[in-house]
């Protein structure tokens, strides 16, 4: 199994991370015996979507997109008989106590005690640590068809008001909803902050193991109990 990844560094450096070791520990897996391999693969593999499933083309925009997807071919391309490789895309992964990027959203709004929101909300799909634990010890153990792309993320999608819902009475988050219009105009003059803030993406219910398998969102309780001071 491979879990090793960056997000950041330079093209050299992401694609000696994210794609030569992944293939060198799949490629000396398979040597010693390893009847299947899972890899930890990312929704960067795409372009904007709104929804995103098996039927999304792969389209990355960055280097580490680009790099992950060439791992995800190559890893595919060394599978076989006796040698299983399962890909698993993951959305935003969030930590221990939110850590990451929801807790520099989250923080913000405590902060600024408001955020302008699309009208109509949004909706993106993120995963905590331990579900994404939990989500691959049920494939290592009740194995998906072998050598395929599968997706996870928490059943229930993070949405503003959700969030706000999460910690009424605790730091309470105020929602300014803003026209559709400029929540678009954000996104092109500002591609990676509007895409965070205002764009959907969520995974299709029906590709997503987590909902297969019957595993309970936490994301709103994690929000609730996350420390934002």
């Amino acid at each position: 199994m491979n879990c090793v990844g960056t997000p950041t560094g330079s093209v050299e450096h992401l694609n000696r991370i994210n794609f030569e070791i992944p293939c060198q520990l799949a490629v000396a897996a398979r040597d010693a015996g390893v009847g299947h391999f899972i890899h930890i693969s990312s929704f960067s593999v795409y372009c904007r979507a709104d929804e995103i499933g098996r039927a999304t083309p792969t389209a990355p925009t960055g280097d580490y997109g680009r790099s992950k997807l060439a791992a995800d071919e190559a890893l595919l391309a060394l599978a076989n008989d006796r040698f299983a490789v399962t890909i698993l895309r993951l959305p935003l992964i969030y930590g221990d106590d939110v850590a990451g990027k929801l807790a520099q959203l989250l923080r913000l709004w405590a902060r600024t005690r408001v955020l302008p929101i699309p009208t109509g909300d949004v909706r993106r799909a993120m995963i905590g640590v331990e579900l994404s634990a939990e989500v691959i010890a049920r494939i290592a153990t009740q194995p998906v068809d072998a050598s395929k792309i599968v997706f996870a993320a928490d059943p229930r999608p993070f949405t503003y008001a959700d969030a706000a819902r999460a910690r009424n009475g605790k730091n309470a988050l105020r929602r300014f909803p803003v026209p559709r219009g400029f929540a678009d105009l954000v996104e092109r003059l500002a591609p990676s902050v509007g895409g965070r803030l205002f764009a959907d993406s969520r995974l299709a219910d029906d590709d997503n193991l987590a909902i297969r398998y019957g595993l309970g969102s936490r994301l709103y309780h994690d929000i609730a109990a996350a420390d934002l001071s």
